[in-house]
């Protein structure tokens, strides 16, 4: 602990001894993240971005268009690198990007946090998406191609929300179900 003349400690080092001491300091790391956003993401970047809130390790960042949350997941590694580089380690698991959520009737975002979101909010992995475009890449019309691709993660957005609801995926013929087995009802006849 630091101290100055008269042995005195400055207020500083005790405030980082206590929230060391309480168990409080990756709560204050995670939210240093907020603070320092514009200098993590660049300016560009922030104009079209801004951290919600840290929930569960997970920081939830909305941003101004589907677009800029898609550019801004594929930036998702370099993000938490840098945030690694400036407090020393990342106290984020991951971070989920999305449109339109910033909120406008000031309601407390612990408990939206509780509110499971639409399908829409779910970001694709950087795998998902590589076979999206596996998947599309040889469609010769551009129009049906962005239409394809679309659809496509429409359809992974879906699933990905029906698990986190607590579905399960049928091992005999992929189906997502909440039956008791570990198989849907249709695979148990």
């Amino acid at each position: 602990m630091s101290t100055f003349r008269g042995g005195q400690a400055k207020l500083s080092g005790l405030l980082e001894d206590l929230m060391k001491k309480s168990g409080l300091e990756h709560k204050l790391k995670q939210h240093k993240i907020m603070l320092a956003w514009k200098e993590i993401v660049g300016a560009a970047n922030a104009r079209n971005s801004w951290p919600l809130r840290v929930s569960n390790g997970v920081l939830w960042v909305g941003c101004s268009s589907a677009a800029w949350a898609q550019t801004m997941t594929m930036l998702r590694e370099q993000i938490m690198q840098k945030i690694a580089a400036k407090l020393g380690y990342c106290p984020v698991s991951e971070i989920r990007f999305s449109s339109g959520s910033r909120r406008q009737d000031g309601a407390d975002w612990e408990d939206a946090a509780e509110r499971p979101l639409p399908p829409n909010t779910i970001m694709l992995s950087t795998e998902q998406l590589a076979w999206i475009r596996q998947m599309t890449g040889e469609l010769s019309d551009p129009a049906l191609q962005s239409k394809a691709a679309a659809a496509l993660g429409s359809l992974l957005r879906q699933r990905k929300w029906h698990e986190e609801q607590g579905k399960k995926v049928c091992p005999a013929c992929g189906r997502l179900h909440k039956s008791a087995g570990e198989t849907c009802l249709s695979c148990q006849q």
